[in-house]
Formats: structure tokens, C-alpha cells, sequence
């Protein structure tokens, strides 16, 4: 069978929504605490903040914005990667990681290229 190539920007704007989805269930109450003293604030507001910007950047012609907040967002979930496997293995939360830097190294390499 022929892969569907149709569906090519659909499966773009559902990874993307899926991501921002996901960086909100798992980030926000952390970023709604505002302790500014803590350093999960400050990674859970570059997941939130990347992960706004990633969803703009696929409205935009030029895809300098997607790919850049991508990268960045790729930084921190391998320093959230770093931090599983040094913390206890391979679980859930490293999964889910996993997952993510999959899709966001998807948008570093295409940027909004269908």
C-alpha cells in the first residue's frame, strides 16, 4: 500500500496540537505557580511558551519561527531525557519524552514543509 500523501498536512497540525496539548496537561499547573525561585517554573515556561510559538509558526510563509522553537523545545526535552535516566531509568515520563523529541526533531528537520 502507497503511503497517503493527502493526509501529509493534517498529520502536521495534529502533531503540533498534540504537542501543545501535551506540554499543557503535563506544564501548566507549574507554570501557574509562579515560583520563581524553582527551576521546573522556568523549564515548564519554555515548554508552554514553545510550545504557543510552535503552533504560530505553522500559520506563518517562512518557517524560521517553527524550526527555532522546535530547537529549543528539543533542548529542553533532552535535558528532561538526561534528568529521567539519571533519576531512576526508563519509565513513563521518559517515554513520553521520547515521543515528543520525536515529533519536535520532525519539525526541526521539516520545519512547515508538508
Amino acid at each position: 500500500m502507497n503511503a497517503l500523501r493527502f493526509l501529509r498536512p493534517t498529520a502536521s497540525w495534529f502533531l503540533r496540537a498534540a504537542l501543545v496539548f501535551f506540554f499543557y496537561v503535563q506544564y501548566f499547573d507549574v507554570a501557574m505557580s509562579f515560583r520563581l525561585k524553582n527551576l521546573m517554573f522556568y523549564i515548564a515556561a519554555v515548554f508552554i511558551v514553545g510550545g504557543i510559538v510552535l503552533f504560530v509558526g505553522g500559520f506563518l510563509r517562512n518557517a524560521r519561527l517553527t524550526v527555532t522553537s522546535a530547537f529549543v523545545l528539543l533542548l529542553a526535552a533532552i535535558s528532561r531525557l538526561i534528568v529521567c535516566i539519571e533519576s531512576g531509568g526508563m519509565d513513563y515520563n521518559f517515554a513520553a519524552m521520547l515521543l515528543v523529541s520525536a515529533g519536535l526533531l520532525h519539525f526541526v528537520a521539516n520545519g512547515n514543509k508538508y
